[in-house]
């Protein structure tokens, strides 16, 4: 396996395509994207990523909304995010801001109707990153 020198990654919610949440079901879906960046040449504006693999689930919106307004975060909702980052190879040090940045798209969601998508984006060029 590859090891990897840098990584970033974003959350936000959108509509992402044949995962959607659901007022009814008070489901909410969070997808995580995994890429590999690559330069293609010495300009460091030419990169190309590659998906390297996603992982879908649900939590359930409301629950997770009071959790983190009791408690700002959440040892359950870590651990379950954790869990799929880990399968997906992301190193453990990076588990817990990529945490904390899909808690905050959760806090300032109004409805579970879009998907909470976290793009992680590894990198063997730690420069390329800068960008």
């Amino acid at each position: 396996m590859e090891r990897y020198y840098c990584f970033t990654h974003h959350a936000l919610q959108k509509r992402a395509t044949k995962i959607l949440g659901s007022w009814e079901e008070d489901k909410l879906c969070i997808r995580i994207e995994l890429y590999k960046l690559t330069l293609v040449s010495m300009d460091p504006l030419d990169f190309d990523n590659q998906k390297l693999s996603q992982r879908d689930f649900s939590v359930k919106f409301s629950h997770m909304k009071q959790q983190l307004s009791n408690f700002g975060s959440d040892r359950e909702y870590e651990s379950l995010i954790s869990e799929h980052l880990k399968s997906m190879g992301v190193p453990q040090d990076e588990h817990s801001s990529i945490a904390h940045s899909t808690f905050l798209v959760v806090e300032a969601a109004v409805t579970p109707v879009e998907a909470v998508v976290v793009g992680v984006i590894g990198s063997m060029n730690p420069s390329s990153l800068s960008i």
